[in-house]
């Protein structure tokens, strides 16, 4: 199993890495167009890719290599030098220059392109200082032949300066996280090679996409996690992925214990100060927590800057006092690998049910706008069922049973389906009944019965998702009162990162009505109905519909169905909403499967499209 190996770019063939490749396919192309380019005109365009630890830099620079080995050019137009990973042994300029010539393959002619590879640039300029920088640029100058495809962790003062020696010297490219798709496509791709098809068939279920986007937010989404979860995963495994991340951290923690032991005892505390702060700290705030002098403690933040901290920025900031500067860990991934160690996972596991909970909607409601328009044949598939027939059963036998029947072969029905209430079904063939009372129906008799489908995954702690629930709204209110975000602040990054992106959408008030309706279906008590008027009062006038459809579904969560009934028929869902919105609405709230829900609000819509 070498793809389940430690993962060491450098050390695997090319054809491992190319079938582990995804996400920056276009970035790759450029660098090695760049190569080619200054083989075949001499015109040199230097590179330089900026990421974070584990952001992939390796495995692209190591890509660019075998592809330009495979250029026609190579060794007669151009050659090749691929720097060591960790440049321990480059302490001057004369150093550098000995590791190029030991490297490079073929050696050189004057005629020829000399392309060197170097990694951690930033520890290298860092070594030699500002006179060995100015070395550096000088023989690159005189030379006129050598391309440099470098990478680092970060834009170094040598960079971004005016008068340092590397001011505007290279094509500057960052390598942004990697988003769930591209996460899902490598962790599909090492399941492939390892000849998992469980593992790689259920990756791209909506449960395993909601439970992978919480682990990338709540780690910043490099590829290097994905390549540590991926080490031992398997399909049952996705059930309790948090566990499987704890069990797999253990490669990275000591790189980050050994960067810990470097600092001073100062630099220590400060930093050890925002693994234990669940969000973003402002310098006072850090101060009293620590104990640390807050005029010492902010010219500490600075010094350590960017390596350990950055200056939180974006839509939230904006919005917050902006008096404060609110400082936060570099990277997400060194506060998960410490803090899991310090803490064994919590509170960070309660994140991560909230973030799956969350995003366990968002692949519902994407999965159920997927298949609008469909005939009958379609409408078998989507529910998986043999024939048309079956489908037709639905709209006029209306029982299980009779689905079963259709094809003379009860064991053929799968078993969600025959867990679906039969009320539903009979109610989706009655040409007297409209699309929003058969919805409608549909939403109380899956909530009312004994057992009914819990849309959590097993194991989540339903009292500390509540909390969490209540933590974001109290920010929430305080955001509605006074329009100042420093309250969402304070929570914990990875769900600052996803109230972020959907407060640039929604209002805020929404969002409570969600939250709302995440925490009833928890379990939460009627306290939470007060709450969602309040929100539901204040949304915007485009999001007054929605908002009522939320409000009954809370309704209906605590068992009022009569008044849940009213505030959605109220909403206008029998006229007004699309049927992605109702079928999303059957999904989420009724925790049916997105097919069978767009096969009840289809046939209903077919049977009274009034």
């Amino acid at each position: 199993m070498v793809s389940r190996a430690r993962f060491t770019p450098s050390l695997l063939p090319k054809e491992t890495l190319e079938r582990l490749f995804v996400g920056r396919e276009d970035l790759l192309d450029t660098v090695v167009d760049r190569v080619r380019e200054a083989s075949q005109t001499g015109r040199l365009a230097h590179t330089l890719l900026l990421g974070a630890r584990g952001s992939g830099k390796t495995h692209l620079i190591s890509l660019v290599y075998h592809r330009a080995k495979d250029l026609p050019g190579f060794g007669q137009a151009l050659t090749l030098s691929w720097l060591p990973e960790d440049p321990w042994a480059v302490t001057r300029f004369d150093d550098l220059l000995d590791g190029i010539g030991q490297k490079e393959e073929p050696k050189p002619t004057d005629a020829m392109i000399r392309v060197v590879l170097v990694e951690n640039l930033d520890q290298i300029f860092g070594r030699l200082g500002p006179a060995g920088q100015r070395q550096l640029r000088a023989w690159l100058e005189r030379e006129e032949n050598v391309l440099l495809v470098a990478t680092a962790t970060r834009a170094t003062s040598s960079l971004v300066e005016q008068a340092a020696p590397f001011y505007g010297f290279f094509n500057m490219e960052e390598l942004a996280p990697f988003a769930v798709d591209d996460a899902v496509a490598m962790l599909q791709r090492i399941a492939r090679l390892d000849g998992d098809t469980a593992l790689e068939a259920r990756l791209g279920s909506a449960g395993s996409r909601a439970r992978l986007a919480s682990i990338g937010q709540l780690t910043g989404g490099a590829p290097r996690i994905w390549a540590v979860l991926s080490t031992g995963l398997t399909a049952g495994g996705l059930d309790d992925l948090f566990e499987t991340l704890m069990m797999s951290l253990d490669d990275l923690t000591p790189y980050y214990q050994e960067r810990l032991a470097r600092l001073s005892g100062h630099e220590l505390r400060a930093v050890v100060g925002l693994i234990q702060a669940s969000g973003a700290v402002t310098v006072r705030d850090l101060a009293v927590a620590t104990g640390v002098d807050q005029r010492s403690l902010g010219t500490t933040l600075r010094r350590l800057e960017p390596a350990w901290v950055r200056r939180r920025q974006g839509w939230l900031v904006q919005r917050a006092d902006r008096r404060k500067t609110y400082y936060e860990l570099a990277e997400p991934l060194a506060r998960v690998a410490l803090e899991i160690k310090a803490n064994r996972g919590e509170p960070l596991r309660t994140v991560v049910d909230f973030l799956t909970a969350w995003y366990s909607r968002d692949e519902l409601a994407q999965a159920s706008g997927q298949r609008i328009d469909f005939g009958q044949d379609d409408a078998a598939a989507a529910v998986g069922v043999g024939s048309a027939g079956q489908v037709d059963a639905i709209s006029t036998g209306g029982t299980v049973g009779a689905i079963g029947a259709a094809d003379g072969d009860a064991a053929a029905v799968p078993p969600w389906l025959t867990a679906m209430p039969q009320r539903t079904l009979r109610l989706a063939a009655d040409e007297s009944n409209s699309p929003a009372r058969v919805v409608l129906d549909g939403l109380m008799t899956g909530l009312s019965t004994d057992e009914p489908a819990r849309p959590w995954p097993d194991g989540t702690d339903l009292p500390g998702l509540i909390g969490q629930c209540d933590e974001i709204d109290q920010a929430l209110a305080v955001f509605d009162r006074t329009g100042k975000a420093d309250a969402i602040l304070a929570l914990p990054g990875a769900v600052v990162g996803v109230l972020e992106s959907r407060l640039e959408q929604a209002s805020s008030s929404l969002l409570r009505l969600e939250l709302a309706l995440m925490a009833v279906q928890a379990g939460g008590d009627e306290s939470w109905l007060d709450r969602a008027l309040l929100a539901a009062a204040s949304v915007r006038d485009s999001e007054a519909r929605l908002a009522q459809v939320l409000l009954g579904c809370v309704r209906i969560c605590l068992g009022q169905d009569a008044a849940g009934l009213a505030t959605l028929e109220h909403s206008g869902v029998s006229g007004q909403l699309t049927t992605q919105e109702l079928a999303a609405i059957v999904s989420s709230v009724m925790h049916l499967p997105p097919p069978v829900a767009l096969v009840v609000v289809g046939r209903a819509i077919e049977r009274d499209p009034g």
